[in-house]
């Protein structure tokens, strides 16, 4: 009776970890910081990640993990790519800075 009552309990056990790892994301964060992220559509990819060094790179291959966490509340972990507006604020900056005063030559 023993062995079927553990059998048992570890079918249970696994079956719950597996919906766990198809509803939710285990986000590693900090060094004690751990979040259970819920996902927008059910699936497999990405039960457990390790945020901590993630790159902007990084972040472009996982949208969904992004706007999970977006929607949990926490956008601040998300390192977003610096080019797009840094690009933007070089372009305005650029006439501005570089250019010589009217009537002068460089």
């Amino acid at each position: 009776m023993r062995r079927l009552f553990a059998l048992l309990f570890g079918m249970l056990l696994g079956g719950a970890l597996v919906f766990m790892a198809f509803r939710y994301y285990l986000v590693r964060a900090g060094e004690k910081e751990f979040l259970l992220v819920p996902k927008q559509q059910a699936e497999l990819t990405d039960a457990y990640v390790d945020i901590r060094n993630w790159d902007a790179a990084e972040w472009q291959k996982h949208p969904k993990l992004a706007e999970a966490l977006t929607r949990y509340g926490r956008p601040d972990l998300i390192k977003r790519p610096v080019d797009g507006w840094f690009q933007d604020l070089w372009r305005s900056l650029e006439g501005k800075v570089l250019s010589p005063p009217d009537g002068q030559e460089r």
